[in-house]
């Protein structure tokens, strides 16, 4: 599992395709529930907010891969991966 992890880093395209079709299929499932049942707010702060955080990984790693600053997560975050 650590592999496919490490193959996930922040110059992959793969990330990107998965970070902006999981944020795509969010925006979509928050939309088509905006006004059904209960905790509405709560299900749009949510649904909202996580398809947001997951357009800026997309656009953190298409940037990534231009300027080519982050080579792995260990050179982002500090660690040795």
């Amino acid at each position: 599992m650590r592999h496919i992890f490490a193959q996930l880093g922040p110059r992959s395209t793969a990330l990107i395709y998965i970070s902006a079709i999981t944020a795509l299929a969010l925006i979509i499932g928050t939309v088509a529930q905006w006004d059904k049942g209960r905790l509405r707010i709560v299900r749009r702060l949510v649904g909202l907010g996580l398809a947001q955080a997951l357009l800026l990984v997309t656009a953190f790693v298409i940037v990534n891969q231009q300027i080519a600053f982050y080579a792995s997560w260990g050179d982002l975050f500090g660690g040795a991966t």
